[in-house]
C-alpha cells in the first residue's frame, strides 16, 4: 500500500516460507492462495520474470508462464505453451488475452500476413466481454484491462505494419522512414497513476520489436541504425516511471540495457546522465557517487539549460551532504548559466528557506542567530527566496505559482512595518505577468489592511490595468464589506486602499 515492493515481497516469501514449513501454524488454503497472488504481482511490478518463471513452472500455471516466456523472449516456450490445455480451453472459452500471444507469436515468427486476421478476432472476443460487463457510468474499474488490451491491439497491428515495411526495405538494401511511428509510441503511453507492471508490457515489447529491427539492418552505419529504433528513450522513460513509483532495482535495471547501445542522440545522453544522477539519492555514500559523477562528466556537449539542470542537481547534493554555502553558490551558477530555466530558481528558492529556517550560517551559533544579525540573515534569505520564486514564475516553470502564496505569507515577517520582505515582493511581483496574479485577488485584497498593503496595492493596480473583469466583482464585494464595517465612509486602511484601486482604472 506504501509502494515498498522490495519490502513487501520479502515479507510475503517469509510468510509463505514460514506457513508452508510450518513454523506459523496452520494456514487456510485460501488464504496461501491470496499470498501468492499478491507476491506474484509484487513480482511483475519488480521486473522477476526469471523469478517468476520458475515459480509458474513448478506450480503448473500455464498463463502465467507464457507471460514469462513472451517477457524474455523464450518464443519456443510460448509456441509449446500455445496448445496447452488450459490456454486452448481459456481460448476457447472466449479469453482475448491469450490470442494476444498468438499475435506475439506471430511476429516474432515473421508470419506477418497472419497479423491482420489474428487482431479482428482478438478484437472480437473483447469487444464480446466488453458487452458482458456493466456501464461504464458505474464508474467502476471492470473496463480497465481491456481498455488497455486494446491499446496493445493497436501497438501490435502497427507492428506487424513495421516488420512488412522493414522486410521490403531490407530485401531492397534501403531502410524505411519509422520517425512518425516513434514519434506516436512516444505519445500514446498508459496514465500516470498507473502501475509498474502495465508500463513494462508495453515497454518490453517495444523493445522486442526495435531489436527486430536492428537485426535487420546490421548493415547500415550506427548514426542511420539509431533513426530506426528508439531503445534509449524507451529505457529512460521506464527508469524515470520506477523511479518516481519508488522501485529502485528496476529504475537501474532499466538503464542498464542502454549500455550496449553505442549512438543516442544528445538529449537522451543527458537524461541516461540525470537518471543515474538522480538514483543516487539514498545514503550519503551514494551520494558522493552522485556528485563524483556530475563533478567527472563533460560539459561541452550539452545545451546552457542541461548545463543549469546538472548544476541544479550538483546544488542538491551538496544540500544534502551538508554543504549549504556550497549549494548556494552552485544554485547561484546554475541561475547564471540559463537565467531561464525556472526550475533553478525554484530549487534556489526551497534552499533560501531552509537557510532562513536554520538561522545560523557557517560558524554562528545559536545565541548568536537569535540576535540582530540572525534576525537580519534569516530576512535576506527570506527576501532572496522571495526573488527567486518569482523568477521562477516569470520563466514560465508551472510548479512554481503555488509559490506565490507562500510569498504573500513570507511578508509577515517584516514585523510591525514594510521592510525588506514587502519591497522584494512589491518590486519582483510587479515584473511578473499580471495574469499570475489573479488567483490570488482575495489573499491581495485582505493583505491591504496589513504591512504589505503597497506592494499588494500595486499588484492589484495591475491587474485592473490588463483584467478588469477579473478584479471588479471581488473589490466591489471588498469596498462594500469594508464601508459597512466601518461605518458610511470608507476611513480605514484597507477601504481606503481599495477606493483607491477601484479609481486606478478611470
Amino acid at each position: 500500500m506504501y509502494g515498498e515492493l522490495n519490502a513487501a515481497v520479502e515479507e510475503y516469501d517469509n510468510l509463505i516460507t514460514g506457513a508452508m514449513s510450518g513454523a506459523k501454524g496452520s494456514f487456510d488454503v485460501e488464504e496461501m492462495s491470496t499470498w501468492e497472488e499478491r507476491w506474484v504481482d509484487l513480482n511483475k511490478q519488480l521486473g522477476q520474470w526469471s523469478v517468476l518463471k520458475e515459480y509458474s513452472e513448478n506450480a503448473n500455471r500455464a498463463e502465467l508462464l507464457m507471460d514469462c516466456s513472451w517477457k524474455l523472449r523464450d518464443w519456443d516456450n510460448v509456441r509449446k505453451m500455445c496448445g496447452d490445455p488450459s490456454v486452448v480451453a481459456a481460448l476457447e472459452g472466449g479469453a482475448p488475452k491469450n490470442k494476444i500471444h498468438e499475435i506475439y507469436l506471430s511476429i516474432a515468427d515473421g508470419k506477418l500476413n497472419e497479423v491482420e486476421k489474428l487482431c479482428a478476432q482478438c478484437v472480437q472476443l473483447a469487444l464480446h466481454n466488453w458487452q458482458l460487463l456493466p456501464p461504464l457510468s458505474t464508474g467502476g474499474e471492470a473496463h480497465v484491462e481491456l481498455l488497455r488490451l486494446f491499446h496493445r491491439l493497436v501497438e501490435l497491428r502497427e507492428s506487424g505494419q513495421i516488420m512488412v515495411e522493414v522486410s521490403n526495405h531490407n530485401r531492397n538494401k534501403t531502410y524505411p522512414d519509422l520517425k512518425n511511428i516513434l514519434a506516436t509510441w512516444r505519445e500514446r503511453l498508459p496514465n500516470k497513476w498507473d502501475g509498474l507492471n502495465v508500463f513494462d508490457d508495453l515497454f518490453t515489447w517495444r523493445g522486442h520489436m526495435f531489436a527486430a529491427v536492428t537485426s535487420n539492418f546490421s548493415w547500415i552505419e550506427p548514426r542511420s541504425l539509431a533513426t530506426l529504433h528508439d531503445r534509449p528513450w524507451t529505457a529512460i522513460r521506464l527508469s524515470k516511471i520506477a523511479r518516481k513509483q519508488n522501485v529502485k532495482d528496476v529504475s537501474l535495471n532499466s538503464l542498464s540495457k542502454l549500455y550496449s547501445v553505442s549512438t543516442m542522440d544528445v538529449q537522451d545522453a543527458f537524461e541516461k546522465l540525470r537518471e543515474q544522477i538522480i538514483a543516487c539519492k539514498g545514503s550519503n555514500t551514494s551520494r558522493k557517487g552522485g556528485l563524483n559523477i556530475i563533478n567527472n562528466t563533460n560539459l561541452d556537449y550539452f545545451s546552457p539549460r542541461q548545463k543549469a539542470e546538472l548544476f541544479r542537481l550538483k546544488a542538491d547534493f551538496l544540500g544534502l551532504l551538508g554543504g549549504k554555502q556550497k549549494a548556494n553558490q552552485a544554485y547561484c551558477q546554475a541561475t547564471q548559466i540559463c537565467p531561464t530555466y525556472g526550475k533553478s530558481w525554484l530549487s534556489w528558492g526551497e534552499h533560501c528557506l531552509l537557510l532562513a529556517a536554520h538561522s545560523s550560517i557557517d560558524g554562528e551559533d545559536k545565541a548568536e542567530a537569535k540576535k540582530d544579525n540572525g534576525k537580519k540573515k534569516q530576512l535576506q534569505f527570506k527576501a532572496q527566496a522571495i526573488g527567486c520564486f518569482t523568477e521562477s514564475v516569470r520563466c514560465n516553470y508551472e510548479n512554481a505559482r503555488p509559490t506565490l502564496a507562500r510569498c504573500l505569507w513570507m511578508v509577515r515577517d517584516d514585523g510591525d512595518s514594510a521592510g525588506m520582505l514587502c519591497d522584494t515582493l512589491e518590486e519582483k511581483g510587479a515584473g511578473l505577468p499580471e495574469w499570475v496574479w489573479i488567483p490570488y485577488i482575495p489573499n491581495l485584497l485582505t493583505s491591504l489592511g496589513r504591512i504589505e498593503g503597497k506592494a499588494a496595492k500595486k499588484l492589484l493596480e495591475g491587474v485592473m490595468k490588463r483584467y478588469p473583469q477579473a478584479l471588479y466583482y471581488p473589490l466591489r464585494s471588498f469596498y462594500l464589506q469594508r464601508r459597512d464595517v466601518e461605518g458610511g465612509a470608507v476611513k480605514g486602511t484597507s477601504g481606503e486602499a481599495a477606493e483607491e484601486v477601484r479609481r486606478s482604472d478611470c
